[in-house]
């Protein structure tokens, strides 16, 4: 259903702020109970989507690492 990834990154507004976290990446659409689970967890930073790529920049942050938690 997804995989934990830990990350490594920057805020795109203060590039000195590096990120190092946990995400998650959908293998398919996530029931909403599932999703919605993810999104309180305080250990998980983001929710990506199937479609979404991981390395990269985003609207707020840009990751530049990723591997398997």
């Amino acid at each position: 259903m997804y995989v934990v990834l830990r990350v490594a990154g920057y805020w795109n507004d203060e590039p000195m702020l590096s990120i190092d976290a946990n995400v998650v990446k959908a293998f398919q659409p996530l029931p909403l109970d599932v999703y919605d689970k993810l999104m309180d967890d305080d250990d998980i930073f983001y929710v990506f989507s199937e479609d979404d790529r991981i390395i990269g920049r985003h609207k707020e942050f840009t990751i530049t690492e990723s591997e398997v938690y």
